[in-house]
Parts: structure tokens; C-alpha cells; sequence
């Protein structure tokens, strides 16, 4: 079964909360380490809020302009796992129904998801 997640629609709520999430976690960095840390702190610079970017970028079907003004190259430059980099690449060069496709099932709570795992922990390239 193929789950409707991700869709732009739960992306966008889950942005209506990182507000909160970054003056939390600065608040943390900031009492507990102090300014040097907490100043350092970057919440755009996570995977986690550069892959809904890119899973931004295939659900609007690939947009010229990019996403949030960075283009797919730029935000994929930013992940740091060559294998999750791997998956995504191949995402865009797939033709956008099943790259969207093969998003949704990787990202859905699918059992289907241990195949990604598999496949992203044998890649070699």
C-alpha cells in the first residue's frame, strides 16, 4: 500500500513549527554551552530540513527556480551521506510520477521502507 506522505501540504505544516523548534533548541545551546554555541546553530543546515526542500522540489514537478531560491544542486550539495545523496539524484532523473512515487514509498511509515534501507547501505559508487 502506498501512503499519501509526503505531500506539500504536511511539509508546509511541519515549517509552521520550526519557529518554535529553533528558538527552543537555541534557548538549549544557549544555557547550556553558552553564546559561542548557540550562535553557531543553524537549523537550515540540517539534513532533515534539506530534504523536505528536496522532496519540495519533486513534488512541485521539478521547479526552474528551485526551491526557497536554491536549486536541486545546491541543496543536495548540502547532504552529507553519499548514499541518501545517491537516492535523491536518482529521484530527479526519474521521470516525475515515479520519482514522486518511489519518494512517497520511501518516506512513507511503508514496510516496504526496509528496501530503501537495504538498497542505500549496498550502493557503491
Amino acid at each position: 500500500m502506498l501512503f499519501d506522505y509526503p505531500n506539500e501540504e504536511a511539509i508546509i505544516k511541519g515549517d509552521l513549527r520550526i519557529p518554535l523548534f529553533v528558538s527552543t533548541n537555541k534557548q538549549f545551546l544557549l544555557k547550556t554551552f553558552g553564546n559561542d554555541i548557540a550562535d553557531l546553530y543553524d537549523f537550515k543546515r540540517r539534513s532533515d530540513y534539506i530534504e523536505t526542500r528536496l522532496a519540495l522540489y519533486l513534488l512541485r514537478s521539478k521547479p526552474k527556480d528551485g526551491i526557497e531560491g536554491q536549486t536541486f544542486d545546491q541543496l543536495i550539495s548540502q547532504i552529507e551521506n553519499k548514499y541518501r545523496r545517491f537516492i535523491w539524484k536518482t529521484l530527479k532523473l526519474m521521470p516525475d510520477r515515479i520519482g514522486v512515487r518511489l519518494l512517497k514509498l520511501w518516506w512513507s511509515p511503508s514496510p516496504y521502507k526496509k528496501y530503501f534501507s537495504v538498497l542505500s547501505k549496498r550502493i557503491s559508487y
